[in-house]
């Protein structure tokens, strides 16, 4: 039980496909259409998100299935700096619950969590990669995932190439710019630093400060921004020092128009007076989606492109926004035509049909217009409680007026 449950594997395991790794697959399979649901978001890469979530369940399965508990060091920082993905998460691995017939322990979840955590960090990432580098990490897959991301968005022009043991590292032939390790090696002519396999905010700045170190000789200009800001803090106050940097660095680098959020906004800062309407009906699911749009359009939020993406993606791909009975929440790719982050509300009282089924019916449609693939999560979380509490929804259905509305919102918008 104790091998099973270890990342030991027999090469003869790596051949041949048990029936418990093809249900893993499938479940899997599942966890991640789920996740993207709730999540409001698409993977890319999306098979090899899958592979390395198998590759972890795998010897979680038998833990989880024989009961043996597994130590996890990083629970208490994946519910402080995480606690949305960790949300979702939750909801999505009820497949592999009703799989084992018992709750996943929450330091299963975490593990879990992380795996998606990093691939959100580093998903659908474009930009130019001037630095190469490899990380030595004895801590395993999530944890390894989790810590290139949260290198590579320290600093968008690296690239880490491959996650490494220390035997393996000992073999490597290759020449990258920066070794980062969570383990003692030995002292060679590329800079090697060495860090935590989970990185907490005073730790991220420390590791800027000394990529800053790093770099700044190689390649003055890696770090231009701190220049600029040098030069407008001589004529303006800075009150968002790390926020505007993060700005001029998305500028320097000619993508200013992707330039992520700086902050994960609450419900309640989404969902006001100007993003709620109440109508009596519409014409059809395409005039609801058109309908509920309308704030964002105005508050130049979105571009008219990105509704008719939205319309499109269930054209093509069928009614999965309706989410729950009677609640339906349309969203494309950001590159669609999002401008900034933004979420609108269209309340009916007659509802609409995203397709001849029952189930597929909607009176409650939010429109989710997400700049990437984190900001929103935070706000759909507290949205995703708000629909899960069968009095709350109720009351959401049943709602008469912006205000009853607004009160729910407010209520559920908590840190």
């Amino acid at each position: 039980m104790h091998l099973l449950g270890s990342r030991v594997q027999r090469e003869a395991a790596k051949q041949s496909k048990t029936k418990e790794e093809h249900q893993l697959r499938m479940i899997i399979t599942k966890i991640v259409n789920d996740f993207q649901v709730v999540g409001c978001l698409v993977f890319d890469e999306r098979r090899q998100l899958e592979d390395n979530l198998l590759a972890h369940l795998k010897p979680a399965y038998y833990r989880m299935k024989y009961d043996m508990p597994i130590a996890n060091d990083y629970v208490a920082e994946v519910q402080r700096d995480y606690p949305e993905i960790l949300h979702l998460t939750r909801r999505s691995i009820t497949h592999l619950e009703s799989y084992l017939g018992k709750p996943v322990p929450e330091e299963e979840a975490a593990y879990i969590a992380m795996h998606f955590g990093g691939w959100l960090h580093r998903d659908g990432v474009q930009t130019n990669k001037k630095y190469t580098a490899v990380v030595i990490c004895e801590n395993g897959i999530a944890a390894s995932a989790l810590l290139r991301s949260q290198l590579e968005a320290l600093l968008p022009e690296l690239m880490v190439e491959d996650i490494l043991s220390r035997q393996e590292y000992e073999a490597m032939d290759r020449h990258v710019d920066i070794i980062f390790t969570t383990i003692p090696v030995p002292e060679t002519d590329t800079p090697v630093i060495l860090l935590p396999p989970f990185l907490t905010n005073e730790e991220r700045d420390a590791v800027h400060a000394r990529l800053k170190e790093v770099f700044a000789e190689s390649s003055p200009g890696a770090f231009e921004e701190e220049a600029l800001l040098d030069a407008i803090s001589q004529h303006a106050t800075i009150h968002e020092r790390e926020q505007l940097a993060d700005k001029l660095r998305h500028f320097l680098r000619g993508d200013i128009s992707k330039v992520k959020e700086t902050t994960k906004p609450m419900l309640e800062e989404l969902l006001n007076e100007d993003t709620i309407l109440m109508e009596e009906f519409a014409a059809d699911w395409q005039d609801s989606i058109r309908k509920a749009s309308t704030p964002l359009t105005d508050n130049e939020s979105v571009n008219a492109s990105y509704i008719e993406a939205m319309i499109q993606n269930i054209e093509e791909l069928g009614p999965y926004v309706v989410i729950a009975p009677d609640i339906a929440i349309p969203h494309a790719r950001p590159e669609s035509g999002v401008n900034r982050l933004g979420m609108s509300l269209l309340h009916l009282q007659q509802p609409v049909q995203f397709s001849e089924e029952a189930k597929h019916q909607a009176s409650v449609v939010i429109v989710l217009a997400a700049i990437d693939n984190e900001t929103h999560l935070k706000a759909l979380s507290q949205l995703t409680e708000l629909l899960s509490e069968p009095e709350a929804k109720e009351k959401l259905l049943n709602a008469s007026s912006k205000e009853e509305i607004m009160q729910l919102v407010k209520t559920y918008s908590t840190q």
